[in-house]
């Protein structure tokens, strides 16, 4: 007996498996069916149509790609390198001798071991790559809006509450955490 994917089955009964009376396409992986434009283009499939939906194809390309990531240093790199190049509009090599001009550290903070790894600051308007900064400070100038007024404005209110700051006093009145 022939098994259910043979392609010993004439060509309608090869569609009346893969297809139910409602025109919607089965999914070889997940075995659901669903209606034909949830499967990409593919002019060799079934009704011209792939044979894993789209969610199960977007699925198995992401454990391919994490799997090869950690496995394949060649792939990260040119993964990474494409990344940047893309994004900055400079090479994987310019990136990198940024960085090591830098010495390695944070143009704001100078941390030298940033928590979120090292983020190539860049003006969003114009795209001109500026220079490396930790997580936080990136941050920073993010939620700030890039904008030197607003980050002015936040130095002369940190400045005045610094002044300002006093240690809290206990207060007489709390009653004694009971132990």
């Amino acid at each position: 007996m022939p098994s259910k994917y043979s392609n010993k089955k004439t060509p309608e009964e090869r569609y009346a498996f893969w297809h139910n009376e409602l025109g919607q396409r089965r999914c070889s992986k997940c075995e659901q069916y669903k209606e034909l434009d949830q499967f990409n283009v593919d002019k060799n499939g079934p009704s011209g149509r792939g044979c894993y939906c789209k969610a199960c194809a977007s699925e198995n390309s992401r454990k391919h790609h994490h799997r090869r990531m950690k496995e394949d240093p060649s792939y990260a790199k040119a993964k990474k390198s494409s990344y940047i190049l893309w994004k900055f509009g400079i090479t994987l090599d310019e990136y990198n001798k940024k960085l090591e001009e830098q010495n390695y550290k944070c143009s704001i903070c100078e941390t030298e071991d940033p928590v979120g790894g090292w983020h190539l600051d860049h003006n969003h308007s114009t795209g001109a790559v500026r220079e490396f900064l930790c997580c936080k400070c990136n941050a920073g100038i993010g939620y700030l809006n890039e904008d030197p007024r607003i980050l002015s404005a936040a130095i002369a209110y940190l400045h005045k509450h610094s002044q300002q700051a006093l240690p809290a006093k206990e207060s007489a009145n709390e009653p004694e955490p009971i132990s």
